[in-house]
């Protein structure tokens, strides 16, 4: 088994950010880009590795199908163990209180994203993944 990540953002240069300061903070070094929401939920209906492990960026405000409905639709699937960060431009209080009514997101993170809360999900990483981890993918 292993910890698979994954960037949903349908902005290329967030996208391409986000990619460089995962792999300075050793979270990943090869994460999987969709630009938006639909093409990741293709990815999880094909995916044959079905029990990893997953860790999610995931935008909310996207087009064709924003971060919310992805949730939604991805605890329709048989995927059980995944984690997501939610990164956003959006302020709205009531964006970051509907965050916390899924147990799976452990993060609200303001864009841009910033050193302290990639080393705030890398502890969370460590402890949940504590055995002799190199980065992961």
């Amino acid at each position: 088994m292993s910890l698979v990540t994954i960037i949903i953002d349908d902005d290329l240069l967030t996208c391409k950010i986000h990619e460089k300061l995962l792999k300075y903070a050793e979270i990943s070094s090869d994460p999987k880009v969709f630009y938006n929401a639909l093409e990741a939920l293709d990815f999880f209906y094909a995916d044959e590795r079905i029990e990893d492990d997953y860790l999610i960026f995931l935008d909310i405000s996207m087009p064709i199908m924003d971060g919310w409905n992805f949730l939604e639709e991805l605890k329709k699937l048989s995927v059980r163990n995944y984690h997501v960060v939610i990164v956003s431009s959006s302020v709205q209080p009531s964006d970051q209180e509907r965050a916390r009514r899924y147990p799976e997101v452990i993060r609200y993170i303001m864009k841009p994203m910033d050193k302290q809360a990639l080393l705030e999900v890398r502890a969370f990483i460590d402890e949940q993944y504590p055995s002799d981890r190199k980065m992961i993918s």
